[in-house]
Parts: structure tokens; C-alpha cells; sequence
């Protein structure tokens, strides 16, 4: 997306936090990952994320967050809350997410 979509990032970060589908709020935080992986406010709306009552959507604020070494902390713990998850799919993804907080520096190839 590049510079150019920098403008966005206020309104999707008031999207991530407002907007009532969970499936909206999902695409918001991945799309604030892809623009603003080093932008302080953006790292700081998708930790906001993890608190979110929707586990997919603190699932995609995890996942863009898992490179973030400041979120670190907030990161595992809001995945660990997750791995016992009664869903399937939910505890799998907080699983792997957590092999990749705890193994920063394996490559993406070795995990």
C-alpha cells in the first residue's frame, strides 16, 4: 500500500476500536499491520486490540504484532488466555502465535 495509504491509519485505527462486525475490525487491524508495522500509534491501537472481546480480532492483533519487541508481553499474555480456547481453530491459531512470540528469532522458515 505504501506512503500513500499513511492517511488511513487514523480511520482505521478508530475502525479497529468502533466499528461494530468483528469481521471489519479483523481487516482493520491486518491492515494497520501491512501499514504502520513501526508507527508507535499503530502498535499501540492493535495492543489495545489483544483486549478486545472478540478472539479473532485480538487473534489478528496478535499476529500483527508478533514482530513488535515492545508488545511482546501484552501479546503472550493475551494469546496464553486464548490456547485452552473451547474452539478449535482459536486455540491452533493462539498456539502458533505463541511459538512464534516465544522464538523471535527463528527464521519464518523454521518454525
Amino acid at each position: 500500500m505504501g506512503a500513500d495509504a499513511k492517511p488511513a491509519i487514523p480511520a482505521l485505527i478508530r475502525t479497529l476500536s468502533e466499528d461494530e462486525l468483528i469481521e471489519v475490525r479483523v481487516e482493520a487491524a491486518h491492515s494497520l499491520g501491512r501499514l504502520g508495522e513501526n508507527d508507535a500509534m499503530v502498535v499501540l491501537a492493535l495492543t489495545e486490540a489483544l483486549k478486545d472481546c472478540s478472539p479473532e480480532v485480538c487473534l489478528a492483533a496478535a499476529t500483527e504484532l508478533t514482530d513488535a519487541d515492545a508488545a511482546r508481553p501484552e501479546v503472550a499474555a493475551a494469546l496464553h488466555k486464548y490456547a485452552g480456547h473451547t474452539n478449535s481453530w482459536v486455540r491452533r491459531c493462539a498456539t502458533d502465535l505463541l511459538q512464534r512470540v516465544s522464538a523471535p528469532d527463528l527464521d519464518p522458515g523454521d518454525r
